[in-house]
């Protein structure tokens, strides 16, 4: 048998069996790659122990019947008066020690299934606490529950971090660079020093261990002072997970595992009673729904992302903050303008710019249409005449402004309808249209001559006579639409 099966048919823990065999009460075979084989008589011999500690007996006493140093009936006898002298209520006890010493006189003939039975009846029954002696403090070593524990608190964490990236800094939680997954998993790891402390001072668990029924405590079932937990988490911190530099971390991870399949207590864990309520298989089931939660959070806060900061009534400063916010939000490129809150383009300077067209060397300037401050309608215009420069697409600019103007209606809106604005202005800038869409019409009058549509850009055209003969002109405008009553807009 291994050693899960032993605890399932002994029902003692696997700490409790490892400390019988460091007292060399239990001396299972090992295997030819170390691993512990444990036989039937292994099994009886366990009942025996489990039955003896249970009567209160103290491991050397049971050691001396092991060894034959003693008889079974005077140690029972023996005990039974030390019963006596202890003030709970020991009746059944005594009642049960006169029994096996009337029924069993030698310890090899020791039934101890059979009297274990009746103890476990006796327990449910008045529910009292005399029977469940325990010889180590419990702890948890099936390395899968502790680690999965752990994971349920580390996204936790990162998802607290990412709301502070959402709402604070303003960044997308679902496309992270390289740089920003290190600073998340470095945060996770912070916040878990910040914050596991504190769950454990004052509640005995953590999210995590909450969903596995595990709670921490100290020996006498007071809770952790929060010294002591934090000392706890620094020491997973430092000696589990290597503070987080991956290489390493995989190595003392790999080190912690090792240690949980041989029994051995973590160096954080000791005097730490950690106990489990159950192994029941819901609670991976329950563990897989929070990951699951956890990561439809995180894409909530992505859909939170792509919502423009000011909704509602608009005024400039407003439209603007939107403006800048999605382009940074799809990676607009604009070159080197940027739209300042009070609507005027700023570039760097550069000298090469002198020998380029207007139409070239600025970005198309805005005209607002305001009522009483508020924001209705956004347009641009282009007129080029009579030039040997193309005209380059406007289609950023266009996106951009229909962006900052929608009046999204809830929070997916826009980040479920915006490529309806985005693909067909990214697509025909050139081309005249006028369509509706997230509360906003969009309006693009195009008139051009001796240029060819190149896709993203018009390429001038000579005339017969060689000339430069062309004109382009485009007037872009996105106006608000007002609401209807039943909340169509109009």
């Amino acid at each position: 048998m291994k050693i899960k099966e032993i605890e399932m048919k002994s029902g003692i823990d696997r700490a409790t069996i490892y400390y019988y065999e460091k007292e060399k009460l239990l001396l299972p075979h090992r295997t030819e790659n170390g691993y512990r084989e444990y036989g039937e008589e292994d099994l009886i011999t366990l009942q025996r122990i489990k039955l003896l500690r249970s009567l209160h007996l103290p491991l050397d006493e049971i050691r001396s019947l092991m060894k034959g140093n003693g008889s079974l009936r005077d140690t029972l006898s023996k005990q039974i008066g030390q019963l006596k002298k202890e003030e709970e209520d020991i009746s059944y006890a005594e009642e049960l020690c006169r029994t096996i010493y009337k029924e069993t006189p030698h310890y090899s003939d020791l039934d101890a299934e059979k009297y274990l039975k009746q103890i476990d009846t006796i327990s449910k029954e008045k529910g009292g606490r005399y029977f469940k002696v325990q010889d180590e403090l419990p702890m948890v070593f099936d390395p899968r529950i502790r680690f999965a524990a752990r994971i349920i608190d580390l996204f936790l964490y990162g998802l607290l971090w990412n709301f502070i990236r959402t709402f604070l800094l303003h960044q997308n939680v679902l496309d992270p660079s390289n740089t920003e997954r290190l600073i998340l998993w470095g945060m996770a790891l912070f916040l878990t020093l910040i914050l596991e402390p504190v769950f454990l001072a004052l509640f005995r668990t953590t999210p995590g261990k909450f969903i596995y029924g595990i709670t921490l405590e100290k020996e006498d079932h007071k809770r952790l002072t929060l010294e002591e937990s934090f000392q706890r988490t620094w020491g997973i911190l430092s000696k589990g997970f290597a503070f987080g530099i991956l290489p390493i971390t995989l190595i003392t991870l790999s080190i912690s595992r090792i240690r949980c399949e041989n029994g051995q207590i973590q160096p954080w864990d000791e005097d730490i009673a950690y106990r489990i309520k159950d192994y029941r298989y819901h609670r991976n089931l329950l563990a897989f729904l929070a990951l699951i939660l956890v990561i439809g959070m995180n894409f909530l806060l992505s859909v939170f992302y792509y919502s423009p900061p000011n909704r509602g009534d608009l005024t400039v400063e407003e439209f603007v903050e939107n403006f800048n916010h999605y382009r940074e939000a799809y990676d607009i490129d604009l070159g080197e303008y940027t739209l300042k809150s009070s609507s005027a383009w700023d570039s760097d300077y550069d000298f090469r710019k002198h020998y380029l067209p207007s139409h070239l060397r600025n970005a198309p300037n805005f005209t607002y249409s305001l009522r009483s401050g508020i924001v209705t309608a956004v347009s641009f215009n282009v007129d080029v005449r009579d030039t040997d420069f193309y005209v380059d697409s406007y289609s950023n600019y266009m996106i951009l402004m229909a962006l900052a103007l929608t009046q999204p209606e809830s929070v997916f809106d826009t980040a479920l309808n915006a490529h309806k604005i985005i693909g067909p202005v990214g697509w025909e800038p050139f081309k005249p249209f006028e369509f509706s869409e997230m509360g906003v019409t969009l309006i693009n009058e195009v008139e051009y001559e001796g240029f060819e549509n190149n896709f993203d850009y018009m390429r001038p055209e000579t005339n017969d006579s060689g000339e430069w003969d062309n004109s382009y002109r485009q007037t872009f405008t996105v106006e608000r639409q007002s609401m209807e009553e039943g909340g169509e807009y109009r």
